[in-house]
């Protein structure tokens, strides 16, 4: 473990809200959310695991039904103190119909997921979307990174979950440093 700064990737609104609206348009146009962050998740997993990097780049958190993509449940649940601070993609494009479901109600074209993101996302949905959501809540109580909040949540850092899908110690510094090199240059980007 590094002695430096936590790793820590940048959150996009608007790559969140592609990726959502990609799976939704996957699943027929609606889902019910659990299951929706569930397959973000695991896609999270996967990118980390095969490409080294998230698609969306949100924080993780461990939380009774399993890890959650942390920004887009707040998102989902019309989180007012997040919608205030952002571009406000996700509400033009996503909207909750009810206490479960959630639907795309005017697509969005992917714009910011790229190729190998898309391909993530497909194989992902094409091997989990089939399941029902507590079939993908317990399937994602067996994750190594997954531990019982006690009915709260529990942070997963980026770092063990790197290490958890096979990264070694000097691939996540390598990873830590390009993620510090990145908002060097957002910040320099937007002043």
């Amino acid at each position: 473990m590094t002695d430096g700064p936590r790793l820590h990737f940048r959150f996009s609104e608007r790559k969140a809200t592609e990726a959502t609206c990609y799976v939704l348009q996957k699943l027929g146009g609606k889902r019910d959310y659990l299951s929706v962050i569930k397959l973000l998740y695991l896609a999270e997993r996967e990118s980390l695991s095969r490409h080294h990097w998230p698609i969306i780049g949100d924080a993780y958190v461990s939380m009774p039904h399993g890890p959650v993509v942390s920004t887009v449940y707040s998102l989902i649940k019309d989180d007012r103190a997040w919608l205030e601070k952002t571009p406000q993609y996700w509400p033009d494009h996503i909207r909750q119909v009810d206490e479960n479901d959630i639907e795309v109600y005017r697509p969005l074209a992917p714009h910011e997921l790229t190729r190998g993101d898309m391909r993530v996302l497909d194989e992902v949905c094409a091997r989990y979307a089939h399941l029902s959501r507590w079939q993908l809540r317990d399937l994602t109580h067996t994750l190594p990174e997954w531990e019982d909040p006690d009915g709260g949540s529990l942070p997963i850092l980026h770092e063990d979950l790197l290490r958890i899908v096979g990264l070694s110690e000097s691939e996540i510094e390598s990873i830590r440093l390009d993620t510090e090199e990145l908002r060097r240059i957002f910040a320099d980007t937007h002043r």
